[in-house]
């Protein structure tokens, strides 16, 4: 039996993910908590990896792993937000969005895993509302067009978007922004 805090995880970044892929990332995205921004670590309740159907752990060494910045306006259009994605080996990830001058940060949390080029992204949980792990709206799927150990570029199978996404250490902190600036 899945625990409530893996889908609660899965559902997180399935939202987070369909919201890269909509027109009103409002429409997609509530604030999720259990996050911590900085280390990227998920809240103690995940546990273990509990395994989900259609999302095993990724390989070992696969150099998605790891913490990765999104600039939006490197997208492809430019996204509205920058993020902080955590990929940890055992398939968890975390993401933190920050909305521009709004200011508004957006947390998720969930699995993910890579086959070949084909990365999959479930999201658990999304704000305080833990989604089901068995629901096809919270599965994203991406084309990865280069993933090395500085640099990893993958494009929604279902928008065409183009996301670019740098390789960070564990002291960087997603940059804030304040209106005006």
């Amino acid at each position: 039996m899945i625990s409530q805090a893996f889908r609660a995880t899965t559902a997180l970044l399935l939202v987070l993910l369909s919201a890269c892929q909509s027109s009103s990332v409002e429409e997609d995205l509530a604030l999720v908590g259990g996050f911590d921004p900085k280390t990227g670590a998920l809240p103690t309740t995940v546990g273990q990896s509990p395994q989900i159907e259609n999302i095993p752990p990724p390989d070992t060494g696969d150099p998605l792993i790891g913490r990765w910045f999104t600039r939006g306006a490197d997208c492809q259009p430019p996204l509205d937000y920058d993020a902080l994605v955590v990929r940890r080996a055992d398939g968890y990830y975390t993401c933190d969005f920050n909305y521009g001058t709004e200011g508004r940060r957006v947390f998720a949390e969930g699995r993910w895993t890579r086959t070949g080029n084909i990365y999959k992204v479930q999201t658990l949980k999304s704000g305080d509302s833990y989604l089901s792990p068995k629901d096809p709206m919270h599965l994203i799927e991406y084309k990865v067009e280069k993933a090395d150990q500085a640099e990893v570029w993958y494009r929604s199978e279902k928008t065409n978007k183009l996301f670019k996404t740098k390789r960070v250490d564990d002291s960087f902190v997603l940059p804030t922004y304040s209106s005006g600036s």
